[in-house]
């Protein structure tokens, strides 16, 4: 630019078209080539930032929806909504049979109605966990998945820009993982703890009966803890309230 304005100043482009040509060519060179490669570069960035921003959404969406898929398919119950149906009618029935346990000192005799609703509840209890109850390999697959979305998944999400979930969710989720984890014991051996709590009724509160109460007890806080994170977990996926990548 100097070189063509002191050659305008001294005449030097009279009469010489080429020249002037090939100077305005390499002054529009000197412009023209570094702003093209900080369009390029600039370009180049963007499309490498978009395209991992859909990576990280495919391998979002590819996470949730495995999770997804760990709590139901290998549940007896055949699909989700059906889950969350026998989930919300057993959880209350848990809570109360908890709340209510006819134990404790005296409890067993003096309480004989007592005794016969904390059955009744678990007789449905034992009839309805069936139809929702895991297979072994169930609890360890989930928490690893959940694993991986928290873990994982989630700080390349956050990096690309990706909502995520809230973290009261995230500590909902982290509880109700843990809870439906510890696996419930099967309806048969609710059954069997049952007909041992019935046989105490109205004995004297030996060693034996003080075990019988606690075994029973022990195995519906067990039960409803569990069935309530799988409550939670259930009604999060249909909520829609895990990560969709978006």
């Amino acid at each position: 630019m100097a070189l063509g304005v002191y050659g305008d100043a001294h005449g030097w482009w009279d009469d010489r078209s080429f020249l002037t040509n090939l100077a305005s060519s390499f002054a529009s060179l000197l412009f023209g080539v570094p702003l093209a490669l900080l369009v390029l570069s600039h370009l180049s960035a963007m499309q490498a930032e978009t395209s991992e921003r859909r990576a990280v959404t495919r391998r979002v969406q590819s996470a949730t929806a495995d999770f997804a898929s760990a709590f139901q398919d290998t549940l007896p119950s055949t699909t989700l909504a059906e889950t969350r149906g026998i989930l919300a009618s057993l959880v209350p029935v848990a809570e109360r049979a908890v709340r209510n346990f006819p134990g404790g000192r005296g409890g067993l005799q003096q309480d004989p109605d007592a005794v016969r609703a904390c059955e009744e509840d678990c007789r449905v209890l034992i009839a309805g966990v069936s139809d929702v109850f895991p297979p072994a390999e169930w609890n360890a697959q989930l928490s690893r998945l959940w694993e991986v979305l928290d873990e994982e998944v989630r700080p390349s999400a956050v990096a690309a820009g990706i909502s995520w979930m809230p973290f009261s969710d995230i500590r909902m989720m982290d509880s109700a993982i843990r809870d439906a984890a510890l696996r419930p014991s099967t309806p048969e051996r609710l059954q069997e703890v049952l007909l041992m709590f019935l046989a105490a009724v109205g004995r004297p509160r030996t060693a034996e009966v003080k075990r019988a109460e606690n075994l029973l007890q022990n195995e519906l806080r067990h039960l409803h803890n569990v069935l309530s994170g799988m409550q939670t977990i259930a009604d999060m996926i249909d909520g829609r309230r895990l990560p969709s990548g978006f």
